[in-house]
């Protein structure tokens, strides 16, 4: 096009849409979240879903420990976690403890794992060790 199609004035471009897209730009080479996330629902061996349960997620390498408990609908959510290698343990009066080990949480990550628990005495554990893969969203 030529200037006189545009009233006689060169186009330029506007400077707030350059921000605009500078700052777009910006936000999209910082949007990795260098945490990540894992989340379930507690359910009892009937498939019924089990609230106010305490979670316990340790952090093998560090040794750091977050707790979080499922809430109304059995959902927990542990956010904002490091990157690492995690055991996620959960008790409660009535059941056998669930221990799952050997969580491999990457940067990014959003893993759903989700805990069953069987009726017994809390003093007996329920170990997995294999079992179908969790489930990463990203």
């Amino acid at each position: 096009m030529s200037p006189s199609q545009h009233g006689g004035k060169p186009l330029q471009y506007d400077l707030p849409m350059r921000r605009l897209a500078l700052l777009a730009l910006a936000v999209t080479l910082t949007a990795q979240d260098p945490r990540g996330f894992i989340n379930g629902t507690v359910t009892d061996s009937s498939g019924a879903i089990i609230p106010n349960t305490p979670i316990t997620l340790n952090q093998i390498r560090t040794g750091v420990v977050f707790r979080a408990a499922s809430n109304d609908q059995g959902i927990y959510e542990a956010n904002y976690l490091p990157a690492g290698e995690y055991t996620i343990t959960a008790a409660l009066t009535g059941f056998k403890s669930f221990t799952r080990a050997n969580i491999e949480l990457r940067i990014g990550d959003r893993l759903r794992v989700d805990i069953a628990l069987e009726p017994g005495a809390s003093s007996e554990k329920i170990e997995v060790s294999a079992e179908l893969p969790i489930l990463r969203n990203r």
